[in-house]
């Protein structure tokens, strides 16, 4: 054991009755009660104060050992506020300062423990040059021999052993090379990075001028604000990306006039949340001067209002910010107040993406903005009233993506045209029609979100508009328009008679009486549709008539509060039309492949799978980031069906609170042989057999992700059926009140026995049977675990 860790009941043995023994025995003799009892007095209190302090030694001791530094500190600083002229709370805390690598605060005190006992003169002499100590011991003199002698020896070798260490330390921040080094230090946490500022010179020196240290920097409320602010004009010039979370008026002002100063002249990204801008209103003028120094490299700007009233307008951001591209703004004050005077700048050639949060906006504030600001390529709204849409549609000539009162997750400018973006949403090739010497012309509206989230619905007077016009390029639409009356349909069927959606790949709406004709009329003919997510639907047969007219299935379909329980014979006919598409996306033979399933298995294949198809795909693909252990298992070979590239069929199906989906349109649904992600909420039509069932007509080797939420019907039988599913990588449950630890067992057991990975996911909420000791048995075989115990509210 290192020398400095000091064992407990062993750093201070000095026996508290030695000094009390021969007076108290002589009192005896002479039959002296007074002193007797004074003599036998002070022996108690010290028996008592040295078990006490002996229990805190102990426990500092055990703490210590465990890593638990906070605690170990905190219980040898008592030894010390009760015992101040014992050694042992100096010991004990200069011995934890040596295990935690501080060998400086460690020999701190026990000088301070030195001159507590008076042994100064028996210290060794020692000389500070650079953070190096040398020593010379001093023998003790003869007069500290005994008890107290032992005292001292303690203190003497413990600090022996705390220099020895401090001067065989190796400065790894002076040795390493600059490359190295950086590479350390831009890894680690601000409050350290403050903490290592204050080792040495040399230290300081190197991280104040380490680049990758400073590039991203956050200044909030801590204690690390101040120090941060003092070496502001040292790291500004590497800030590249500046968040400022604090209340703290005096770091405010002292990072806008090292802006001023031009300090911060690299900073592309500027961040300022609603504490950052409290009683902002006399200091207008600086923020101006500070964003007008920076122009030339700020790009992102994202400034919080909050409810304080201020004078700084979206006006005066954008002539200030000639550079910037990108622009949150968000206040809970209305536009009309904050939107500025535009007619004293030229036009903002820069700005491409402009977030407003604001309490209200309507069609002047939107008009001026889009005149000022022609380039805007992605717009999000969120407190706005219908009558923007009208601005948008006759101002945005360059807009891509809009956002009204969006609650959806919306694509940035960057996903828009990622190649490797989920299921290649975004990657249709452009339509000859609208490119003009390689330019693009005419509308260019790609996608939109209006009130996605349900709720209020956006007024068809101002959307409908919108749409007709960039019909030809939208691909993505999520909106909530309200129900048409007769008249209303009529009229915009006569002043919309060609209203095609010619691009629509993604498309989700609430399918209200009048609004359901004219959209599903908008998508009949659709060559491109691949996701369509729809809620209250009023036409039940009319809509999936028009699905079943689509030239190409769709890939996805959610079906969200259907209460109609009428018009399932459309439903089947419908899958049953998928299944016999997804026979025909699925090769009928490829070459044998060699990976092994086991044999018990091959015998049943026949009964899961229609004759018609080959057997199934063999397991999972390998990984090495398993955590299980994989059981040696008998094998054969079978052949491996792989998807056409040609032919696209249904892969995602999800069904919320639909009382149209029962057993028998389960069992048809699980005869897809496409079908690979399944999520059943909230469906009473359904029982545990209908559930059962589909689970073992999808087979083995079929879905990749499951999720069951609010299916009081779910029992631990039908969890242990997806521990034989190869392929399910996520599985999502929520709100089952009988499933138990026992199948959470199981499904983690049988998951792991096959060859390939465990499962990627599991999720599991509000199941109030599952435990947390089962979620930790869970979190030790599969790679990430979520679980969750509260109850909604």
């Amino acid at each position: 054991m290192d020398e400095s860790i000091l064992p407990p009941a062993q750093v201070y043995n000095v026996n508290p009755l030695e000094d009390l023994f021969h007076p108290l025995q002589e009192a005896i003799v002479h039959h002296d009660y007074e002193q007797i009892i004074d003599y036998a007095t002070q022996a108690i209190d010290q028996v008592l104060q040295l078990q006490l302090l002996s229990l805190y030694d102990l426990r500092a001791h055990a703490y210590a050992m465990k890593a638990k530094f906070p605690s170990a500190f905190f219980d040898a600083q008592r030894i010390v506020s009760f015992a101040p002229k014992s050694s042992l709370g100096y010991l004990r805390t200069a011995s934890l300062y040596s295990m935690s690598g501080n060998q400086i605060r460690a020999i701190q005190m026990l000088d301070g423990g030195m001159i507590v006992k008076n042994y100064q003169n028996t210290l060794p002499k020692t000389t500070t040059k650079t953070s190096h100590t040398t020593m010379a011991l001093v023998p003790p003199p003869p007069s500290l021999r005994g008890a107290t002698d032992r005292e001292a020896q303690l203190l003497i070798k413990a600090k022996s052993i705390a220099t020895q260490k401090l001067q065989s330390r190796v400065d790894f921040i002076a040795k390493l090379p600059m490359e190295t080094y950086s590479m350390i230090i831009a890894y680690l946490r601000h409050s350290t990075k403050m903490i290592c500022l204050q080792v040495s010179m040399t230290w300081r020196e190197r991280i104040l001028y380490c680049s990758a240290a400073w590039t991203n920097l956050v200044i909030q409320n801590t204690e690390d604000e101040d120090e941060l602010i003092e070496v502001s004009s040292f790291i500004g010039p590497f800030i590249k990306k500046l968040v400022l979370d604090t209340s703290n008026e005096s770091v405010r002002s002292v990072c806008l006039q090292r802006m001023k100063e031009g300090y911060f002249r690299r900073i592309q990204s500027l961040k300022l949340t609603a504490l950052a801008t409290q009683n902002l209103r006399p200091h207008v003028a600086a923020i101006s001067i500070a964003f007008w120094r920076v122009q030339h490299t700020l790009t992102h700007l994202d400034i919080n209002f909050g409810h304080d009233a201020n004078q700084l307008t979206l006006s005066d951001i954008l002539s200030s910010c000639n550079s910037i591209t990108d622009l949150v703004y968000t206040t809970e004050y209305s536009m009309v107040e904050q939107t500025g005077d535009f007619s004293t700048f030229e036009t903002h050639d820069s700005l491409v993406n402009l977030q407003i949060k604001t309490a209200w906006i309507g069609k002047e504030s939107m008009q001026l903005i889009l005149q000022q600001c022609p380039h805007i390529r992605r717009l999000l709204l969120d407190g706005c009233e219908g009558s923007v849409l009208d601005a948008m549609d006759e101002y945005g000539h360059n807009l891509e993506i809009v956002g009204y009162n969006a609650k959806s997750p919306i694509p940035t400018l960057e996903e828009l045209n990622n190649p490797l973006s989920s299921d290649c949403i975004y990657q249709e090739k452009e339509d000859t029609a609208l490119i003009e010497n390689g330019k693009r012309k005419g509308r260019r509206l790609r996608i939109i979100y209006a009130n996605d989230g349900g709720g209020i619905s956006v007024p068809a007077v101002h959307l409908l508009p919108l749409l007709y016009h960039n019909m030809k390029t939208l691909e993505n639409i999520f909106v909530n328009l309200p129900g048409l009356s007769s008249s209303d349909l009529q009229h915009y069927s006569t002043l919309y008679p060609d209203f095609r959606f010619e691009r629509i790949i993604r498309l989700s709406f609430w399918p209200h009486d009048g609004i359901q004709q004219f959209m599903m009329q908008a998508i009949r003919y659709t060559t491109t549709l691949k996701y369509l997510s729809v809620a209250n639907v009023h036409d039940m047969d009319t809509f999936v008539t028009t699905i079943m007219e689509f030239k190409y299935p769709l890939t996805t379909l959610r079906l969200s509060r259907i209460s109609t329980n009428t018009h399932r014979e459309k439903l089947l006919e419908l899958f049953e039309k998928y299944e016999h598409i997804s026979y025909q996306a699925i090769t009928p033979r490829t070459p044998l492949s060699s990976t092994p399933i086991p044999a018990s298995t091959t015998s049943s294949l026949s009964l899961v799978h229609p004759p018609l198809l080959p057997p199934p795909p063999p397991p999972r693909r390998t990984s090495s980031t398993s955590k299980s252990p994989r059981a040696r298992i008998t094998s054969t070979t079978i052949n491996t069906p792989t998807p056409s590239t040609e032919i696209q069929c249904l892969k995602r199906a999800t069904f919320r609170k639909c009382d149209e989906i029962t057993d028998e349109i389960l069992a048809k649904l699980s005869k897809i042989q496409t079908l690979n992600e399944l999520a059943l909420c909230t469906l009473h039509s359904v029982t545990a057999e209908g559930v059962d069932q589909t689970l073992a007509s999808l087979g083995p080797y079929q879905l990749i992700s499951l999720k069951l939420a609010e299916m009081d019907m779910v029992t631990d039988k039908s969890i242990k059926k997806m521990g034989a599913m190869f392929h399910l990588s996520r599985i999502h449950l929520e709100s089952l009140p009988h499933i138990t630890d026992h199948g959470i067992r199981l499904l983690v057991e049988k998951s792991t026995v096959w060859g390939g990975p465990p499962l990627d996911k599991l999720i599991v909420r509000f199941c109030p049977l599952v435990t947390t000791g089962c979620m930790v048995y869970a979190k030790n075989r599969i790679r990430a675990v979520q679980f969750e115990t509260c109850q909604k509210k």
